[in-house]
């Protein structure tokens, strides 16, 4: 094999309390490994002598018990991916990354590493939000209740609009990629960025491509989805005109370098379409960790709500029920531990609110499981929003109608916490505090009066009865003074809430 002389241009870790990932990318391509071990390595000076005089060359690190991990990726490649590796949550790590060069062996390698515990929080420090008239806002000093303001910075470089439709994570953390849906609907383009050094978004896929690839006339980038399992997929739900050529899945498995369109059911009656949710674990469905997709669709002449399933990484999809009517919007969400789990938002008729439907069969046999309560999920023209725990799914709780609802027995039982103190319409938990409550405006907010006044994010202990502005200082300012999110920010955008893990 031949010797690379590869250099490091960007190298981070994602170490959540039992996890450690790492992240790289290299200068030129190469195949790369990691040497790691919770005990730190011995050192001793690596010289070269030159006419007489030993010049220092580096250290030869010698290890106690290493492991050995490949990059998940074959072949040579820019970016390599290292993990999950399991760990204790007290567990300090000590890495570097290199690859193997020719006989004699030798280690072509990068600086050792030090990755200390995570420091536990109650409350995320840093945030992104996405707003639906003025952009993206990041802040680094997010603080929980009766905390100091938080200080709000526009990262907008690289957007043409600043109407922004989706924010998307990485799946493995926000550390490594967030992806963008900006724009208006006939006229979106998905962005990302690496955030520690991206200066601005960069374009990967636009509308124009999206009908290039379909054979559209027109139609609307309506969401993107990425996938823990397989990290370097991308999933772009594209819905054609109505009369065009239906419903698509574009998708790409090199972080969006190409793309391919799979058309998911054809026209001509396509009215809108909801978004797509992938699986993250299998649990007792027999398809593979990542490979279960499903989306929502409005379809025909009775607005008909269709559930379609991909077993095969979007390439492939099928109709797996029809229950609903009306012309709204609506969402699916696949349960975090069993992605033959999925829930769904439904209108059974044209008098009777929207509910929650389930399956338990990767779609089919929907049973409706908010009993007279009215919670399903829906995006448009209402909105509402559903967190279920990563570990048990048994711990579900929705924000509907302004009021926070949760059950702790797999929907069997309701509580309703009642009204909020202001109208929110989004919700993020994080299920390492799951007591901890992130409630975001749909809508416009009023100027400011009173830091709990109507502010267009807010945090909240008590499911919302008591709530915390945290739009910043000047949120009152139609600019947001440069340090805070505008109350005229037009309220925040579909899954604009993304906050990094509090620790």
């Amino acid at each position: 094999m031949a010797m690379v002389w590869w250099i490091l241009t960007y190298l981070d870790n994602y170490r959540p309390p039992h996890l450690l990932h790492v992240l790289a990318q290299t200068n030129l391509q190469a195949h790369l490994f990691m040497k790691w071990s919770t005990i730190k390595p011995a050192r001793r000076p690596v010289y070269k002598r030159v006419r007489g005089v030993n010049i220092w060359c580096g250290y030869q690190y010698i290890w106690d018990t290493p492991h050995l991990v490949e990059q998940t990726q074959p072949g040579n490649t820019f970016t390599h991916l290292f993990g999950s590796i399991p760990l204790a949550a007290t567990d300090h790590v000590w890495y570097y990354l290199f690859s193997i060069g020719e006989a004699p062996y030798k280690e072509c390698q990068g600086p050792l590493v030090h990755v200390p515990p995570p420091l536990l929080q109650t409350w995320t420090s840093q945030a992104y939000i996405g707003t639906k008239l003025k952009g993206v806002y990041y802040t680094e000093n997010f603080t929980g209740p009766e905390g100091p303001d938080p200080t709000w910075v526009p990262q907008n470089a690289g957007l043409h609009s600043l109407r922004i439709w989706q924010l998307e994570p990485d799946p493995l953390d926000l550390r490594f990629h967030i992806y963008a849906l900006a724009g208006a609907s006939g006229n979106r383009t998905l962005y990302y960025r690496i955030p520690r050094i991206s200066p601005k978004w960069i374009p990967l896929l636009t509308n124009t491509d999206c009908v290039a690839l379909t054979g559209a006339a027109s139609g609307e980038m309506c969401w993107v989805a990425t996938n823990h399992t397989e990290i370097q997929h991308l999933y772009v739900l594209f819905n054609s005109a109505i009369g065009d050529v239906g419903v698509w899945c574009i998708k790409s498995i090199d972080l969006g370098l190409t793309w391919t369109a799979f058309q998911i059911t054809p026209g001509p009656l396509n009215l809108s379409a909801g978004n797509i949710s992938v699986g993250v674990a299998q649990g007792t469905s027999p398809h593979p960790p990542g490979s279960v997709l499903y989306t929502r669709i409005n379809w025909g002449l009775w607005w008909s709500h269709l559930t379609y399933l991909s077993t095969d990484w979007g390439d492939t999809w099928t109709l797996k029920s029809n229950i609903s009517m009306q012309m709204t919007r609506l969402r699916c969400q696949v349960d975090p531990t069993d992605h033959s789990i999925v829930y769904v938002g439904s209108l059974v008729n044209l008098g009777n609110p929207q509910e929650l439907f389930r399956s338990e069969a990767h779609g089919a046999a929907m049973i409706e499981v908010d009993g007279l309560h009215h919670l399903g999920l829906y995006l448009e023209p209402e909105i509402s929003s559903m967190w279920i725990h990563e570990t048990d799914h048994n711990w579900l709780t929705t924000l509907s109608n302004r009021h926070l609802w949760t059950t702790l027995d797999y929907a069997v039982n309701w509580t309703d916490h009642g009204e909020t103190s202001y109208r929110v319409e989004r919700l993020r938990i994080l299920s390492a505090q799951p007591e901890h409550l992130y409630l975001a405006r749909d809508q416009n907010a009023w100027p400011i009066v009173h830091p709990h006044g109507p502010h267009v994010l807010y945090v909240s202990q008590d499911y919302g009865t008591t709530m915390y502005g945290k739009a910043g200082a000047n949120a009152h300012l139609p600019t947001g003074g440069g340090d805070s999110i505008p109350y005229n920010c037009g309220g925040v955008c579909l899954q604009g809430m993304q906050l990094f893990p509090p620790y």
